[in-house]
């Protein structure tokens, strides 16, 4: 990693503010997603890992504590095919699909507004998510398109500018 590293989200000590040069990191991983101020990354295992800034719980791991090397989210097993950071807070896709950190705008997707130290289930079966800064879309297996959280600009897609608090379907396989 490199880059802008103010919040350890480029994984090196926090006392470096900005890396030039790629920097290795441990572990072999499958997918990574890179944010504002985290990271988080799939490891060969199926485990996903976060690190960076951790004020609104963003990382997943149960706490506030950020962190400078990956710390493992406190996610059931299964299989997560991506994960997506966003400005405080992450999601990984997977059957549920979970999120957890800041939801000041419903960017949980969990009916509420409240932030999640701890993932919080999305229910359906979801092969694809992405993340704004305080808005989510995702792809459902049947290939439909659902998005949730800050809406002020009309980014939910839905032909309103109402925030929604859990999924709200704005497209298909045949849009």
């Amino acid at each position: 990693c490199w880059g802008l590293n103010d919040n350890a989200q480029a994984g090196q000590l926090s006392a470096t503010p900005r890396i030039a040069v790629p920097t290795v990191m441990n572990g072999s991983w499958n997918a990574m997603n890179v944010g504002e101020y985290s990271t988080c990354a799939i490891d060969l295992t199926n485990r996903v890992q976060c690190f960076g800034n951790n004020t609104y719980g963003g990382l997943g791991d149960g706490g506030t504590l950020s962190r400078e090397v990956p710390a493992l989210v406190m996610l059931p097993a299964g299989s997560y095919p991506q994960v997506a950071t966003g400005t405080f807070y992450a999601c990984a896709a997977g059957n549920p699909m979970y999120c957890w950190g800041y939801n000041e705008f419903g960017n949980l997707g969990n009916q509420t507004v409240l932030g999640a130290v701890i993932p919080s289930p999305v229910p359906g079966d979801w092969i694809s998510v992405d993340t704004g800064t305080r808005h989510t879309c995702a792809i459902k297996r049947d290939h439909t398109l659902w998005c949730f959280g800050a809406n002020n600009f009309g980014q939910v897609g839905d032909a309103s500018f109402i925030d929604h608090h859990s999924p709200t379907q704005v497209g298909t396989d045949m849009d």
